[in-house]
């Protein structure tokens, strides 16, 4: 084995990565295999057989090692790579007691028995472990627990979570990531987690999370309609979201659906330059939430409501609302109107008109739904003191037409504290309807306002 020759490189570093067999440190034939240099803290493998690393884990003569890192790497003991191999090789690892330990199995192992379970073993002193094997069933014994973990990273992993997670007291940080489609359930229940990453794209998986502490949330799935989710972290600040709408229709009112929603942090100083609000209280980073959301018509009914969605984010507001809008000429006041209603403390609108071919366009007559919500929605403001809090508004894709200056009526109307209006207009916006929103701006003076083509 090649690790003899590695003392002296050792010496001025503790870590150390086995090469290839047959390189330049093969041993002898004949000779018995040395002792591995004692004062070797952390040890990584690339390039070897299952079988060649638990021969090397077997010759430490520490029993206390700071790292292990193993990689099977492509074209290496395929033949070899079973639910025992991969068993020994974690219990040799477990029995060298690392404080940090990482397994990566590539995912195309054509001949692995991804329907046999291996048994994860009990790692007392590792307070990071990392596994990176695609489709492999682990189980834990009743004696398993992970007493000093405090980082834990599954990526492809098939585990029973809600089984998992308990034994780990003091988990701090936990990330599941890439999961395998057996993997219809996701339950994280823990009173010392404070960081959680979840990736999963399974339209049925539910989803169960419970985490007091939790500060730090990162959430990435595809929301199918037999979908349960449901978080509890009333202390987190700081939410990514990330959510495809794929085969779910989440309505917004009667014609609109969400296709896809992102959330995303900021510092609150981003939105504000008020200065005093720098100054009070606390002197922990202040976090804001953006939402962007892209939109699209449909003649279907919707599945579940928007608002309703929404608040299964753990996000009591948005600072910013961002929309995408694919608007196939349809009249857009109703639905910006309801969106406003629900975000109702959104600070900054940015809103992008997706701009659609002529033969698209030209569906919406006086037949259509949006018609009929449009000659409701123009009363707003006489009828209902509707307020909101936008300091900030820009505006992309306005085409010209009368609906589009009702709205923009209705958002200084309503929204007492603006500051800034920014309209990109269309590049085939005519000379008389750039005048037109040129003086609409200017009959609210108060307000920074700019207009410009493109």
């Amino acid at each position: 084995m090649p690790l003899p020759a590695a003392a002296a490189a050792a010496r001025a570093s503790p870590c150390h990565t086995v090469p290839e067999p047959g390189g330049p440190h093969q041993r002898t034939p004949g000779r018995p295999p040395p002792p591995v240099w004692p004062g070797l803290l952390e040890v990584s493998f690339r390039g070897l057989a299952p079988d060649a690393i638990h021969a090397a884990l077997a010759r430490f003569t520490r029993t206390l090692l700071t790292a292990i890192d193993i990689h099977v790497s492509m074209g290496t003991g395929h033949g070899a790579l079973d639910a025992g191999s991969v068993t020994d090789l974690l219990h040799a690892s477990a029995d060298r007691s690392p404080v940090k330990f990482a397994l990566t199995i590539p995912v195309d192992l054509r001949r692995f028995d991804f329907t046999t379970w291996v048994e994860l073993p009990r790692f007392d002193f590792a307070t990071s472990i990392e596994l990176d094997v695609q489709n492999v069933h682990f189980a834990l014994s009743a004696a398993t627990e992970f007493p000093a973990l405090e980082t834990l990273s599954l990526a492809g992993c098939i585990m029973d979570m809600a089984t998992l997670v308990p034994r780990c007291p003091l988990l701090r940080a936990l990330s599941v990531t890439r999961t395998p489609d057996e993997v219809d359930t996701i339950t994280v229940h823990s009173e010392s987690l404070q960081e959680l990453v979840v990736s999963t794209f399974r339209s049925t998986s539910t989803i169960d999370i419970v985490a007091p502490a939790l500060r730090k949330l990162t959430m990435a799935m595809d929301r199918g309609i037999d979908n349960s989710l449901s978080v509890v972290a009333p202390m987190v600040e700081e939410v990514t979201w990330r959510c495809l709408y794929y085969s779910t229709y989440i309505g917004i009112g009667k014609m609109w659906r969400v296709g896809s929603l992102k959330v995303r942090a900021v510092e609150k100083m981003e939105l504000t330059d008020d200065a005093a609000a720098e100054e009070e209280g606390s002197h922990q980073p202040r976090r804001a939430h953006v939402l962007s959301l892209d939109i699209l018509d449909t003649p279907y009914p919707s599945q579940r409501d928007f608002a309703e969605e929404l608040e299964k984010i753990p996000v009591p507001t948005f600072s910013v609302l961002e929309l995408k809008i694919a608007t196939r000429s349809h009249v857009l006041g109703p639905l910006l109107l309801n969106l406003l209603r629900i975000c109702n403390a959104v600070q900054r609108l940015d809103m992008v008109l997706v701009d659609t071919p002529v033969q698209v366009t030209e569906s919406c007559d006086k037949r259509c739904p949006c018609q009929e919500n449009n000659r409701k929605w123009r009363k707003i403001g006489a009828s209902e003191r509707l307020l909101i809090d936008l300091t900030e508004v820009q505006i992309k894709g306005f085409k010209g037409d009368d609906e589009e200056i009702h709205f923009l009526k209705l958002l200084f109307r309503c929204a007492p504290m603006l500051q800034t209006m920014t309209l990109k207009l269309s590049d085939g916006v005519t000379d008389d309807w750039y005048n037109i929103f040129l003086d609409t701006v200017q009959e609210y003076p108060y307000v920074n306002s700019s207009v410009c083509i493109g």
